[in-house]
């Protein structure tokens, strides 16, 4: 009788400690799970910039004459440089600036830039993200992609 009751209680504390182990593992789920819908958030966002920046480079290419991909280099730079700002306002506001976007307060640029003896398109969409839930809760995401024009 002795020996039983200096172990009256052991049982509660092993229970406890069991639970408390249990709960630091729920709680990394739950964290593991929040990470997760963000990611798949942004991914998501990485998806849509890619969808409408192929757009650009669909609308740039349409805009260019067959006498101007026959020409030097020099001169289809130019043509290139020419057509691209026409080309990148009508789309910003078609597509970037539209709700249907899908990206939250996107911006654009491009660049005309040489690449190994042909013409290309840079092109960086910008958006931010909300991190939080406070007013500076937000974080820059970029998406650059440079698409060649022969």
């Amino acid at each position: 009788m002795q020996g039983l009751r200096h172990q009256a209680g052991v049982m509660l504390i092993e229970v406890l400690v069991g639970m408390l182990i249990f709960m630091v593992g729920v709680l990394g789920l739950i964290g593991l799970q929040g990470r997760s819908v963000t990611q798949s958030i942004e991914g998501q966002m990485r998806s849509q910039a890619a969808f409408i920046a192929q757009e650009f480079y669909s609308r740039m290419e349409g805009s260019m004459s067959v006498a101007a991909r026959g020409a030097d280099l020099a001169t289809y730079r130019t043509s290139v440089s020419a057509a691209a700002p026409a080309v990148f306002n009508t789309w910003k506001a078609a597509v970037l600036e539209s709700t249907t976007a899908g990206l939250p307060n996107a911006t654009a640029v491009y660049d005309v830039v040489d690449e190994n003896g042909s013409v290309a398109i840079r092109l960086t969409i910008t958006w931010r993200l909300r991190t939080g839930s406070g007013p500076e809760a937000t974080a820059e995401r970029r998406f650059v992609t440079q698409r060649p024009f022969i």
